[in-house]
């Protein structure tokens, strides 16, 4: 590739330098978790309120670490429950209260792999407050 620099690799391909458990060589870059998303949404809400009361989406999407592509499917019900079927599928729990005379709100939000639902209060699940 560039003159000067010697690749790390030998003439059969494999990596020259040893790599420890745990480890990645130096010269391959930590994850970034950049993905691309294209969805088509169906929503259904009654005509006096702004938000969708249920909201369907499908379409694909397209993970740049991996370079993998899958289908993504969710549906979502009003701003409170969002359940994910594809890739993976996930438990999205979530709602926003004003406190009052702050002018501050707290949103909590909870996720939860289908799969480990048994166990939701350990990891892979997930509390965010903000």
């Amino acid at each position: 590739m560039y003159p000067n620099v010697p690749s790390p690799y030998g003439p059969d391909g494999r990596l020259l330098t040893p790599v420890v458990a745990g480890q990645q060589p130096a010269h391959r870059q930590q994850p970034t978790g950049a993905r691309l998303k294209v969805t088509r949404c169906v929503q259904l809400k009654a005509p006096e309120n702004k938000r969708a009361l249920l909201d369907f989406g499908i379409g694909v999407g397209v993970d740049l670490d991996r370079q993998e592509v899958h289908g993504v499917a969710r549906l979502k019900v009003a701003d409170l429950l969002s359940i994910k079927l594809l890739p993976q599928p996930l438990l999205k729990l979530g709602g926003a209260w004003s406190l009052p005379g702050t002018g501050m709100a707290l949103r909590l939000k909870y996720e939860a792999p289908l799969v480990h639902l048994n166990e939701f209060w350990q990891p892979p699940a997930r509390l965010m407050v903000r």
